[in-house]
């Protein structure tokens, strides 16, 4: 797919990086080779289409024709990084639409499997952001695939009510990564469902869990013209809340690139939404290899004052560390306590996260149903409490 631009001074040669890009990188770079790098490519007639820093570093996107150029200085590893693709328009997601609500709110979709008392059983997630206007922001949603329940009716049920009884009209659809208990429900929406107007992805590239991408791919109406690649260090903008990306299959495969082919999960996207001043993570199912590696990338910008536990609370003992440099105090589970319990009594993860040390104090188990929080959410103190009514002699190692 290599497309041709000018490259800065010592950057390597353009390699395939997923489905849709290639990178190449200069090492030991500063902000004075990105701004030499900037006056390059606008003097070479390219457009300065997106520009925004954070603390960790500065993304800037660049378009000429059929190129889209996505660039990065990660202030984190002193690296300049430049992935290119073909050129698609990006959707407006910011268009705001005649307000309806006066808050933002979040909603913990639970999952049919979330509900299930067997140990082993996957649970599923899915979440649900409702702009003033309306607008669902959707992330991921649950099953529908044998022998697993189908979450499909409920989710349509869910998403009409937020919708206050009119068809939901969907500005994005955030599939973390291509498992079924993700993104299951989601293929057997049609057109009478919902409008979808984009989805928003990243899959691995050729030959790296082939089945599941190109199952995903498959699967989903209009996922080929709708889909959305992300690069780590863009913002998307949605009016009511701002979607920062820190990690997608791109750092895994530049940085960790065994751990990541190992596990499709580690392929997860790891975001975050700013509503109102207040943040919200997602992980989806990504282990320490991954959520480690988003933490060193993203620096303090992975602060969340609102996280998702990734893989339905199913950590290892490694992962305390990441949900200790996010310190947040609301933790989200989308799964079920025996799953949670099974991790954290018997084989002794999530320290942190129940230890004297902890940020969090208020807890959200899919188990307990669907749960809505307006945001800004002020935590209010709901401890995590599964004890005595799942005893640890009853899981199943």
């Amino acid at each position: 797919m290599t497309l041709s631009f000018s490259r800065p001074a010592g950057a390597t040669e353009p390699v395939p990086c997923s489905r849709t890009s290639d990178v190449c990188r200069v090492f030991d770079a500063t902000e004075k080779d990105l701004n030499e790098y900037h006056a390059s490519l606008t003097d070479a007639g390219f457009s300065l289409t997106a520009d925004h820093c954070l603390q960790s570093g500065v993304f800037r996107e660049y378009i000429k024709g059929e190129v889209k150029l996505s660039v990065s200085l990660l202030k984190t590893r002193n690296e300049l990084r430049i992935f290119s693709s073909f050129y698609r328009p990006t959707p407006q997601f910011s268009a705001m639409g005649e307000k309806k609500h006066s808050s933002v709110t979040l909603t913990q979709f639970s999952t049919a499997s979330s509900q299930s008392v067997d140990s082993k059983s996957c649970s599923g997630m899915g979440y649900i952001l409702r702009l003033r206007d309306g607008r669902l922001i959707m992330i991921d949603g649950g099953f529908h695939s044998e022998p697993f329940d189908d979450d499909y009716p409920e989710l349509v049920r869910v998403m009409r009510q937020l919708s206050d009884g009119r068809k939901p009209h969907v500005a994005a659809w955030i599939i973390t990564h291509s498992h079924l208990d993700h993104y299951g429900s989601l293929t057997k929406f049609t057109d009478e469902d919902a409008d979808i107007d984009a989805y928003i992805s990243l899959l691995s590239k050729e030959g790296v869990a082939d089945d599941a991408c190109l199952d995903m791919m498959s699967g989903i109406p209009h996922y080929a013209e709708k889909n959305y690649a992300p690069h780590a260090g863009e913002r998307i903008d949605f009016g009511d809340a701002v979607m920062d990306v820190h990690y997608t299959y791109e750092e895994g495969e530049l940085y960790s690139p065994e751990r990541v082919r190992c596990d499709v999960n580690n392929h997860s996207l790891i975001f975050s939404f700013t509503v109102d001043g207040q943040k919200l993570l997602f992980v989806g199912d990504a282990y320490y290899h991954a959520a480690i590696l988003a933490a060193e990338i993203a620096g303090d910008d992975i602060k969340a004052d609102i996280c998702q536990i990734g893989h339905h609370g199913r950590t290892t003992s490694k992962d305390d560390l990441f949900y200790q440099k996010v310190a947040p105090k609301v933790a989200l589970w989308p799964g079920c306590y025996e799953h949670i319990d099974l991790f954290r009594l018997i084989r002794g993860t999530n320290r942190w996260i129940f230890g004297e040390e902890s940020t969090i104090t208020d807890h959200f188990v899919a188990t307990d149903g669907h749960q809505t929080l307006t945001l800004p959410y002020v935590p209010v103190g709901l401890p995590y409490c599964s004890d005595g009514r799942y005893p640890p002699e009853n899981l199943t190692k």
